[in-house]
């Protein structure tokens, strides 16, 4: 379930969660290749995200989704 404050009608913060997950996108495919612990890498950013602007991984899964459909 998501939050009412946490949609993309209603939080405050989204555009600033969208420019994060998306820089986070953008490092996590710099790295391909350059680690065989990126998925360690990739999962502690996404809980560094996920910690900063108070989502549930549900919320962070819609807000991936909100960025892929558009």
């Amino acid at each position: 379930m998501i939050r009412p404050e946490r949609s993309v009608e209603s939080f405050s913060r989204g555009a600033e969660l969208t420019s994060a997950i998306t820089a986070m996108w953008e490092h996590n495919a710099a790295m391909c290749g350059m680690s065989a612990e990126i998925n360690a890498t990739i999962n502690a950013r996404i809980d560094a995200i996920m910690e900063e602007f108070d989502l549930t991984l549900q919320e962070w899964h819609y807000w991936c989704k909100q960025l892929t459909d558009h």
